[in-house]
């Protein structure tokens, strides 16, 4: 189900209105919600620290981009409701963006691993481009 709602979601341009208003109306689509309170949720317990940064590292790189996808339909029922919607979840990717805490992660691996399974890129991308 959570991949049927990923798809669909990545199926959607948000920034269009229409489509906004489509899947917003009369209310958000269920797969969307399932998102957002998903990533709610674990954001609520990520960012106190009640949840291990490094136990669930795979987050900071979702986050950001899901965030970035979800933000206008956030925006949208911010402002129909007046009411703080998703904000763990935006807090979340604001705190990746600003502390980069997936490079940090990283951070633990030798440089020799990193480079025999090549994953210097993706750790260099992690530590400078993500931009949300």
């Amino acid at each position: 189900e959570g991949i049927e709602a990923r798809r669909f979601l990545a199926s959607l341009d948000l920034t269009d209105r229409a489509t906004l208003l489509a899947v917003t109306t009369p209310k958000v689509d269920h797969r969307l919600t399932a998102i957002g309170a998903h990533y709610q949720n674990v954001a609520r317990l990520l960012n106190p620290g009640v949840l291990d940064d490094s136990l669930f590292g795979a987050y900071y790189d979702m986050v950001p981009r899901v965030w970035k996808e979800l933000q206008p339909i956030a925006a949208l029922l911010r402002e129909q409701t007046g009411a703080a919607i998703w904000i763990d979840f935006e807090y979340l990717a604001y705190r990746e963006r600003k502390q980069r805490i997936l490079a940090k992660l990283f951070r633990r691996y030798p440089v020799d691993f990193v480079n025999a399974a090549g994953l210097g890129d993706a750790i260099a991308a992690a530590a400078g481009s993500n931009k949300t």
